[in-house]
């Protein structure tokens, strides 16, 4: 009897899932979003040139993905949230074609794209593709349900006619997420227009571009991300499950704040950018932390240790690449402030170029990398304030929905600094020395 009333709740879960997807769906065939980036008037011309035949169209890319789940929704799910073996099946594969991207990568970084090496890659990835697709389907239906319960079980839903309802209905692709062509003014940092590019662009043409927009006067970098916040959500799977287990969420709550304030104002300051993106990565990690606690262990992160000692005289600091990059970002801050823009690119380089001793291949290191990067304030490339004030509200908040929902709801900055005060003064290191 027991076992019977399981499989009938399992049931109603999956048509209550399905059925709010599908109802959304159908909304959102009403109005599909052009871009999600908005675009300022500078350079725009220039760059609609620059970029022709090369921008990747999410109005085309979500009717092909609204035909592919409306098909999905017909044939229903052959699979519950208790098929984790299917899912870590999949993402062996996709955890192969990272290791194969992230050594082309690597290449490309030392200017070796062109070697047999490379070549050789590139027909590795082909055979494993096919592998990936034929799980590809069932591994988002097994996650998405996964998701939907995580985030029911956190009372992460919406009231809707008398109904809790999960809402927007999870849901995601896993797919070679587009790339992002972010610029940046070189006398400072700041993230002022994207442009979404084609996924199968060469290293070549990426430098190509960069080179353009910097002949333009600007700071340009051609960049991967990790997620697009559409519907359904554009998610990589090369990155890996634990990856994943964070993103899926995160990309989630994007869809979610898009029925309020906050996510009404993206993009209309760099302020309401960054609550945003840090309240996303904020509830994509707890939540995705809950999901391994309860599904993939071996994906549960252990506490952070406390301190140890300091280091004997003899014994080199370990090397970590969040202080790294965080002196870095504020050694370029000064050096720009300074209006000394050559001395400042020279100085990123010379860091990049460090970084690889250390085993991190970074491509191009620049004010358009540090622009992009400082959206998500919980993030290495960041000295913004606004990650400490949510991260302080969170631990204030009696749990995650009263957290959300309180973000949620704020029309402006100031708003936050309302309810958790002014931020502290971020401190200055010591002036690096200049490069010659």
């Amino acid at each position: 009897m027991g076992g019977k009333m399981r499989r009938v709740r399992r049931a109603i879960s999956r048509f209550s899932h399905y059925a709010a997807t599908a109802l959304f769906l159908l909304l959102l065939l009403v109005g599909i979003r052009s871009d999600v980036y908005p675009h300022t008037k500078v350079l725009e011309q220039r760059l609609e040139v620059l970029t022709a035949g090369k921008r990747f169209s999410v109005a085309a890319w979500e009717v092909q993905a609204l035909t592919d789940k409306a098909a999905q929704l017909v044939r229903g799910s052959r699979r519950d949230e208790g098929d984790t073996a299917l899912v870590r099946e999949f993402f062996d594969v996709a955890g192969r074609i990272g290791a194969l991207r992230a050594e082309a990568e690597r290449l490309a970084a030392q200017k070796l794209h062109m070697s047999a090496r490379a070549s050789e890659i590139q027909a590795e990835l082909k055979t494993l593709y096919a592998k990936r697709d034929a799980l590809e389907d069932d591994a988002e239906d097994v996650l998405a349900l996964q998701v939907t319960r995580a985030l029911r079980e956190n009372e992460l839903y919406t009231r809707i006619l008398g109904w809790n309802i999960i809402w927007p209905p999870v849901t995601s692709e896993f797919v070679d997420l587009p790339l992002l062509l972010v610029i940046s003014p070189r006398e400072r940092i700041e993230r002022r227009v994207d442009y979404l590019l084609d996924p199968d662009l060469t290293v070549a043409e990426m430098e190509a571009i960069e080179d353009a927009v910097r002949d333009m006067g600007y700071s340009g970098l051609v960049t991967h991300i990790g997620g697009l916040a559409t519907y359904p959500a554009m998610i990589p799977e090369i990155y890996g499950l634990g990856f994943v287990l964070d993103t899926m969420p995160h990309e989630w709550v994007h869809d979610f704040l898009a029925f309020y304030p906050l996510g009404w104002a993206y993009g209309t300051s760099h302020e309401m950018t960054t609550m945003n993106e840090t309240t996303a990565d904020i509830v994509g990690e707890e939540i995705g932390q809950y999901l391994a606690r309860r599904y993939y262990p071996e994906y549960v992160r252990e506490p952070q240790p406390s301190p140890t000692p300091a280091p004997k005289p003899s014994e080199p600091p370990a090397f970590s690449f969040g202080a790294f990059m965080r002196e870095t970002r504020l050694r370029t801050d000064e050096l720009l402030a300074q209006g000394r823009v050559d001395e400042a690119e020279a100085y990123m380089e010379q860091r990049r170029l460090e970084l690889q001793e250390h085993g991190y291949y970074i491509r191009k290191l620049n004010q358009a990398y540090f622009a992009f990067h400082g959206s998500y304030a919980t993030g290495p490339g960041s000295v913004d304030p606004i990650g400490p004030q949510l991260q302080k509200l969170r631990a204030a908040s009696v749990s995650l929905r009263e957290f959300l929902f309180t973000v949620a709801r704020m029309r402006s900055y100031d708003d936050l600094v309302r309810v958790v005060g002014t931020p502290e003064p971020t401190p200055t290191p010591a002036a690096t020395p200049a490069v010659p």
